[in-house]
């Protein structure tokens, strides 16, 4: 088998990452410029992202089992499989395909060549959790698929990291993403920012700003390549990374900004509802942080407000309560803070936002959270001159804080129920 049966893996999501093409030589259907038409796109040669080439027809009918499984029609990907193909590469993709031969693994495997009872082995760990095969062994043993096929070869390593990952071992199991990577980014830059994206995912959840240099490198090898919604899904976890680690560091502020803004010129809310209002969400909370230096940066609290009202354009209050409540706090929250000529029609609607959220918000779920919206509210109204239903925000708000023993939230509450007092004598 040739390098050419293992373009495909890596590039989808699901089954479809580990499906194998037949030997493009033998396919009389395809022409010499449907082949490397193939191998162009893969490297990152072609003019189409990868979701608009292969809706194509061009390269039908070779191509039509992957679009299906593409589609999640694995019984009509099975049928659309040709028997005038390779044994092996017919039994091993109706493997992959099919949930009831992946519950008979290992059994099925030694039926295959030893390159392809590997895969099958990574395929099993990924769709069941058989750790069996290559995730176990050692570099060395997974690098020796390297002489048939480095993309093989990587898929195998990024198969491992994953396992190892699980297993607590991150360090082992970033030095196999990383030479995963190597392999496969002159090969397949798709299937290499693959890579590095989910290592940084491990990197985000361990807590290590390493994540930035992952995610950095794996834009990077898409540079020039017409892979538009992994470039702007990349962006917007860039975003989130550095401003994790932004720490008020008005640098990495200020590249979150231009990661999000990247994003949003792909993720519109038409037809990626979820990351544009992430993305706007987030956006908006990096305004509101920043420190405003001057006079003309006063503008922002108002972009964080456009921005959070745009978010909440998408989220539902019932289909995406965690992420509807957020952006409604944050913008109550900053409808409190923008300079603006209608400061008491903000705090009205500031106070109406708080209690929205009260309404859908549980005490015995996240009494801190709950606390904060108190706060906020009690704030807020006694800025109106509103200070009796204040004072029972607020009264609510420090009594939780006492009890969680969280002593500055208590004293800066009790600060405002003392500046409330002055105001109202």
């Amino acid at each position: 088998m040739s390098e050419d049966s293992y373009l495909l893996l890596g590039l989808a999501d699901g089954p479809a990452q580990a499906l194998l093409l037949p030997e493009l030589s033998e396919l009389s259907e395809l022409s010499e410029a449907d082949r490397l038409s193939l191998r162009d796109f893969v490297q990152g040669k072609g003019s189409e992202d990868f979701e608009e080439y292969f809706q194509s027809s061009a390269l039908a009918p070779t191509l039509r089992f992957y679009k299906l499984a593409l589609d999640g029609d694995f019984a009509a990907a099975i049928k659309a499989l040709d028997n005038t193909w390779a044994a092996a590469i017919v039994a091993y993709n109706t493997f992959v395909l099919d949930d009831s031969a992946l519950s008979q693994a290992p059994h099925q495997w030694k039926e295959m060549p030893e390159l392809l009872q590997q895969l099958a082995a990574a395929v099993a760990f990924y769709q069941t959790g058989i750790s069996s095969g290559l995730c176990t062994q050692s570099h060395a043993a997974a690098l020796k698929s390297k002489e048939q096929s480095a993309l093989a070869a990587a898929y195998l390593l990024v198969a491992r990291g994953h396992f190892l990952a699980g297993q607590g071992e991150l360090a082992e199991s970033l030095e196999s993403f990383d030479r995963a990577f190597e392999l496969a980014s002159k090969l397949s830059p798709l299937f290499a920012a693959r890579i590095y994206h989910d290592a940084a995912s491990y990197l985000m959840q361990a807590g290590f700003e390493k994540s930035i240099e992952y995610l950095e490198q794996a834009h990077a090898v898409l540079d020039g390549t017409a892979f538009v919604k992994m470039k702007a899904t990349l962006s917007l976890d860039l975003g989130i990374a550095y401003q994790s680690f932004a720490l008020s560091a008005r640098v990495r502020l200020l590249k979150a900004i231009d990661s999000y803004q990247r994003a949003l010129l792909y993720f519109r809310k038409e037809n990626h509802p979820a990351q544009y209002g992430l993305a706007q969400m987030n956006l908006g909370i990096v305004y509101m942080s920043m420190p405003m230096n001057e006079e003309a940066e006063r503008v922002r609290p108002a972009i964080a407000v456009q921005a959070l009202r745009e978010a909440l354009k998408v989220f539902d209050r019932e289909r995406d309560q965690l992420m509807w409540s957020s952006a409604t706090l944050n913008l109550a929250n900053a409808l409190q803070h923008v300079p603006s000529t209608h400061n008491k029609d903000n705090l009205i609607e500031a106070v109406a936002l708080y209690q929205e959220i009260l309404a859908v918000r549980r005490q015995e779920d996240d009494a801190l959270a709950f606390a904060r919206v108190h706060a906020n509210l009690g704030n807020a109204l006694a800025h109106l001159g509103a200070f009796a239903q204040a004072r029972q925000s607020l009264d609510a708000a420090r009594a939780i804080f006492e009890e969680k023993g969280e002593g500055d939230s208590a004293e800066a509450v009790l600060t405002i129920m003392r500046e409330m007092e002055e105001a109202r004598k």
